[in-house]
């Protein structure tokens, strides 16, 4: 009878641990609108649950208004944002995805004024390992060189500037 009180209880533990860690964003409908809250507008024209850089996530693709598709991708467990990005354009949005911390505006408008030029890409991350957010930019010149330009979200200090062949 013990033994059978014990079992029942380590099954009853272990439901009530799985049940712990249910994710915040659970299904499509729950991430879709947490990836239009974090962009402020847009149409949902996809959305899926992947694993990114080995950690569960969902990958919303968001149509801007003014015909921008964004990808923004959010933690499944705690439905915070992983990362945010462009690679088609336009470039021309208000976006204010991180609270507290640099727009979308101030970000383009520190990478310009590192290298004027065109925009070719964008993206805003956590870097898991220094548990902050930075921007990334890829910008060409007139001189047909693209520039990789990093910085931190929080500070906007320069994280890095670089010479590159291609986007990564």
């Amino acid at each position: 009878m013990k033994v059978k009180l014990i079992g029942l209880l380590c099954v009853v533990f272990a439901l009530a641990l799985l049940g712990c860690s249910e994710d915040t964003l659970a299904n499509a409908d729950d991430a879709e609108a947490a990836a239009l809250a974090t962009v402020g507008s847009g149409t949902v024209s996809s959305s899926e649950r992947v694993v990114d850089e080995g950690h569960r996530v969902w990958a919303v693709m968001v149509t801007m208004p003014n015909g921008a598709e964004l990808e923004v991708i959010l933690f499944a467990g705690n439905g915070e944002l992983f990362e945010i990005k462009d690679t088609v354009g336009p470039f021309d949005y208000a976006l204010s995805p991180l609270p507290g911390m640099s727009t979308y505006a101030e970000a383009l408008a520190r990478a310009l004024d590192a290298n004027p030029g065109t925009v070719e890409a964008w993206e805003v991350k956590l870097s898991v390992d220094d548990d902050r957010y930075f921007y990334e930019f890829y910008v060409r010149d007139d001189g047909g060189q693209l520039y990789e330009i990093k910085h931190w979200a929080d500070d906007g200090s320069l994280l890095e500037f670089q010479a590159v062949d291609e986007i990564d």
